[in-house]
């Protein structure tokens, strides 16, 4: 940390000496400035002004010499004609030229009121340029107070974030021996073998209760609607009353849910005091598949809430009610999970193995159904 404040304080001796040397070099080159343009504005005035003095002697003697000129030529003048015209003739010349002087001497005046005026604007400027220069100065001072002032901000700074990383480098080297450690006590703990409990109840047998049927098959499962044929069969026996004989009746029902109900049911007469009497007696009944993979993935059914396996479940009270499965051999693996998912539902389950292509038969003559 040391080191850190001693570069941080050389860094800010050098960007003050940095800052001092342009403020010097500065004021070099405006006092260079102001020096080169007051000479030239003093030999312009130097040079006018001699420029002025030497047109006014030459005025001056040009007059003179004009003036004895015309007193000689007046004493001369009856003797001297070729004299008096040369002379005549330079007293023009002399005048053109004292003309031309005299306009040479006022450009002169202007040129040099003229200097005057830069000069004066010059003055203006380099009083300016010593009010920013001083301006610059106190910014200059400012940003060297402002700069200390960031410098020992940083110097702060830069000390808690040491601290920090110091403190993130101890957590971070913790982190890898708790790791270490954990890996190495993972790799000498033996393999568990996971055994799960599912204690299976006596079976009791269905008696009152409401059945709900399914079928697995194939890895899939689909809904059998014997209750429904069961209604529809007892509905159809007013269908039979008009035949005053004995018979066998073979007929079928549906299909419901993809399923066509089979059945034969024997009908029989007796007449006693009361009149006729009718009696059917089922016989047997077979639930047959109307098309190939009937039902929906097993898988699919448990995991899926929208699914026709579980929306079928919704719709019946687990209060009175037992699922019964039919299950064949070739769907055995895919029974645990769906009793799971079951039990978990609080529903009573009943199982009904099936042989390999034995379809689902009910009878008067079979066992009922029992829970566990």
């Amino acid at each position: 940390m040391t080191k850190r404040r001693r570069l941080t304080a050389r860094r800010g001796a050098r960007t003050a000496e940095i800052l001092n040397d342009g403020q010097d070099s500065f004021l070099d080159v405006v006092s260079n400035l102001v020096g080169v343009l007051i000479i030239l504005v003093m030999v312009a005035g130097v040079r006018a002004r001699e420029a002025v003095q030497r047109l006014t002697e030459d005025s001056v003697a040009s007059t003179q010499a004009l003036a004895a000129t015309t007193s000689s030529e007046s004493q001369d003048s009856s003797d001297m004609d070729e004299q008096e015209r040369a002379m005549r003739v330079e007293y023009v010349q002399t005048c053109r030229a004292l003309e031309g002087l005299q306009t040479q001497m006022r450009q002169a005046q202007r040129e040099a009121e003229d200097y005057d005026e830069r000069l004066g604007l010059v003055e203006q400027q380099a009083n300016g340029a010593e009010e920013e220069y001083r301006a610059l100065i106190l910014a200059s001072a400012e940003i060297d107070a402002l700069f200390e002032a960031k410098s020992r901000q940083r110097s702060d700074a830069e000390k808690i974030v040491f601290d920090l990383q110091s403190e993130l480098f101890e957590k971070e080297k913790k982190r890898d021996d708790l790791a270490k450690e954990r890996d190495a006590l993972l790799a000498a703990r033996p393999e568990a073998i996971t055994w799960e409990n599912a204690p299976t109840p006596m079976a009791k047998a269905v008696k009152d209760a409401r059945e709900v049927f399914f079928c697995i098959k194939g890895g899939r499962i689909s809904y059998v609607p014997i209750g429904q044929f069961v209604e529809q069969l007892r509905l159809n026996f007013k269908n039979y009353r008009g035949k005053l004989k004995d018979q066998m009746i073979v007929d079928k029902i549906g299909p419901f849910e993809n399923y066509l109900f089979k059945y034969e049911m024997e009908m029989t007469t007796e007449r006693n005091s009361d009149g006729l009497q009718y009696a059917l007696s089922f016989k047997y009944g077979e639930c047959v598949p109307t098309v190939a993979n009937l039902g929906e993935p097993v898988d699919f059914a448990l995991e899926n809430r929208n699914s026709a396996f579980q929306q079928r479940l919704a719709q019946t009270s687990r209060e009175g009610s037992v699922v019964t499965l039919f299950v064949y051999p070739d769907s055995y693996a895919y029974l645990r999970d769906v009793k799971k998912a079951l039990v978990s539902l609080g529903f009573q389950i009943a199982m009904r193995p099936l042989p390999e292509n034995e379809p689902i038969a009910v009878s008067p003559y079979g066992m009922a159904s029992a829970t566990y």
